[in-house]
């Protein structure tokens, strides 16, 4: 039964809508040892018990803009599940920067599938089908007046002839209606002389720990014979300044696992018996023979989190029309779950289709739900959400002994220099030496100048900037970040051009100076919060960060017929008592034979001297992202002296 709407036909969505969403939750783990010990089984089975898409692209492909439409969840709804493990905070402390000078959110609940209340069921509410007891112990289930039989999957058979390899599969995690984190993992052949398979898994969640947004990462990297047989298995886990390393050799049947956490060491050994495989196994033995209605299945593997023998109960339920999020509802078998570790049980639900991938999964005494999606949304929304744990997104910026000699230089120079010092990296090769900036060497390890000119018009470009002859075609198209096409472009490009003269259209200067003003009097200029939306969130807006200024502008400037692109960099922070220089973004346009910065989240005309560029983009993919991320991170190791 479908739930909330069609996703056949899903609304226009983007990371950064989800980070929204994001922002406004917090994962909570209690700090008791049997609930860490459910976690790490928890981990492994969201995300290593998940379904794999073949890269031969069998299911449609959807968009990734049109996945995730309105997630601003309500925060009652995030989390906050009595006696639950985990449970949602909306603690503006642990939040990020500026988030409360964003508007409120006009939209509605995240109409993400919702087959089942990721809550759990209330008592007294009676569902569709009464299900028995799972009786791991027992070697029959007694289910609607019939004996079935439990079946031990049988690692006999390879499940590699199932494979196109290699193939991949990226999943999200959600608390309630709110992301919490990425994951992806791959599978391929090692080589010609053993035949082993090889997997990979990288995932990232976000919790907090003691009243801070911690990431935590896990990367995971398994060999196996074809039918499952672990060979070995080596992972990390760092949460936060915690790190936890294994590895773990199967010699003669018999496991010899060491791990490593923060620098204690322990060793042991487990005896696997025939029918025990790796933390892929689930995954492994409903790929080689997809579960039946009514089935029900036995599954033992070795959770390397956990250090122990794990046993998984699977019954096959019924299957029924879908919703997902990759684009389209599917027939999916609802598929119950049950773990047992020692005296320890936990209960899940998983929906695969009939080639036995595992499209969704649920787990209702966390409150929390898996979801296959596409590559593009894990990508957009990992690039999104990292920028919430940059240490900083402002870098020192050293006035000298008279700060009014750098403001005086600032509006009466036609030039300025900085000296840059960069901890790690020598900046010479890094800054970008385009438009108005040149960048020179100094017998100082680490360390180079910059020039910053204003841009001429009616004269040369000075010595050692790069020259630009010919735009490339992506400053003058339309994409996902600097749309062109859309119906909502063409309707902004019309309130924005309107008053503008036909004498003043043809002036490539006027027009681009028109739409810098008309979007500086619609949009109230906020500092950058982590977050960057896109042209048919904006439209919906009262305040923009430079980013969103800086592509609304280049969107408007493309439409014009003018090439637009994306400065990343740092520009002075005039309100701060303390002088910085801040991440920001603002827009350059192309005219005759050379680029000209320009910035409607400034009142000031001028775009040339109080910033300094790190790197432009042409916002064509979702590189720009990675671009931002790449600077924001940068800046936290750069120190910055004017030199008068």
């Amino acid at each position: 039964m479908e739930r909330l709407y069609d996703y056949a036909h899903p609304p226009p969505l983007s990371a950064s809508t989800m980070f929204r969403s994001f922002k406004s939750f917090r994962v909570r783990f209690l700090e008791n040892s049997s609930f860490q010990q459910r976690v790490s089984l928890f981990l492994l089975s969201v995300l290593l018990a998940g379904g794999c898409t073949d890269r031969s692209g069998s299911l449609e492909k959807p968009n990734a803009e049109k996945m995730l439409e309105e997630l601003g969840a309500p925060k009652s709804e995030v989390g906050n599940q009595p006696n639950s493990p985990i449970a949602g905070s909306t603690d503006a402390s642990t939040g990020s920067t500026d988030a409360s000078k964003r508007e409120p959110s006009s939209e509605t609940k995240l109409p993400i599938p919702a087959d089942d209340d990721p809550r759990g069921t209330p008592k007294d509410a009676k569902s569709k089908k009464e299900r028995d007891p799972q009786i791991l112990s027992s070697d029959v289930v007694v289910k609607d007046k019939e004996r079935t039989a439990i079946s031990v999957d049988d690692p006999s058979t390879e499940w590699k002839r199932e494979l196109r390899l290699p193939y991949q599969v990226w999943e999200m995690t959600f608390v309630g209606n709110a992301p919490a984190g990425y994951s992806s993992r791959r599978v391929y052949a090692s080589n010609n002389i053993d035949n082993n398979l090889k997997i990979e898994l990288e995932s990232t969640l976000h919790v907090q720990r003691s009243g801070n947004l911690v990431r935590q990462r896990l990367e995971v990297k398994s060999t196996e014979r074809t039918n499952g047989t672990l060979v070995s298995i080596s992972g990390t886990l760092v949460s936060g300044d915690i790190k936890r390393e294994f590895l773990a050799v199967n010699s003669g049947n018999v496991l010899k696992v060491e791990a490593t956490t923060d620098g204690a060491k322990t060793r042991t050994e487990i005896k696997l018996d025939e029918d025990v495989r790796g933390p892929f196994a689930i995954e492994q033995s409903l790929i080689r023979k997809p579960l039946t209605s009514g089935e029900i299945r036995s599954v033992r593997y070795f959770d390397p989190m956990i250090g122990k023998i794990v046993e998984t109960q699977l019954e096959g339920l019924e299957f029924n029309r879908s919703s997902t999020m990759l684009g389209q509802s599917m027939e999916l078998l609802e598929v119950s779950v049950s773990n047992r570790d020692g005296g320890l049980m936990g209960k899940s639900t998983l929906w695969m289709n009939e080639d036995g991938r595992v499209i969704k999964t649920n787990f209702p005494e966390l409150n929390l739900r898996v979801f296959q999606v596409e590559e593009k949304l894990v990508n957009e929304f990992s690039k999104t959400s990292d920028l919430q744990f940059v240490p900083s997104l402002a870098c020192p910026l050293d006035l000298g002994s008279n700060g009014e000699d750098y403001l005086a230089a600032l509006n009466q120079n036609e030039s300025i220099l900085y000296r840059l010092t960069h901890a790690v990296d020598d900046p010479t090769s890094i800054i970008s030496k385009k438009t108005n900036q040149r960048v020179g060497t100094v017998p100082i390890a680490r360390t180079c100048e910059v020039t910053l000119y204003r841009v001429p018009k009616d004269k040369d470009l000075p010595v050692g900037i790069e020259r630009e002859i010919n735009p490339p075609k992506a400053a003058k198209l339309s994409s996902e970040w600097c749309d062109t096409d859309s119906s909502i472009a063409s309707e902004f490009f019309a309130t924005f051009t309107s008053g503008l003269s036909e004498d003043a259209a043809k002036d490539k200067f006027l027009t681009v100076e028109h739409l810098r003003q008309a979007i500086l009097q619609k949009f109230e200029t906020i500092e950058f919060d982590r977050e960057v939306r896109k042209l048919y969130q904006i439209v919906r807006a009262k305040k923009l960060d430079g980013f969103e200024h800086a592509l609304l502008l280049a969107s408007m400037c493309r439409k014009s017929g003018i090439p637009a692109r994306i400065a990343i960099g740092i520009v002075y922070n005039r309100d701060e008592s303390k002088p910085q220089m801040r991440l920001h973004g603002w827009t350059e346009y192309f005219v005759k034979d050379r680029w000209y910065p320009a910035d409607s989240s400034q009142t000031g005309s001028k775009a040339e001297l109080d910033r300094m560029k790190i790197r432009e983009s042409y916002a064509d993919s979702e590189m720009f992202l990675e671009d931002v991320l790449y600077v924001a991170n940068w800046l936290n190791n750069t120190k910055i002296r004017f030199v008068p």
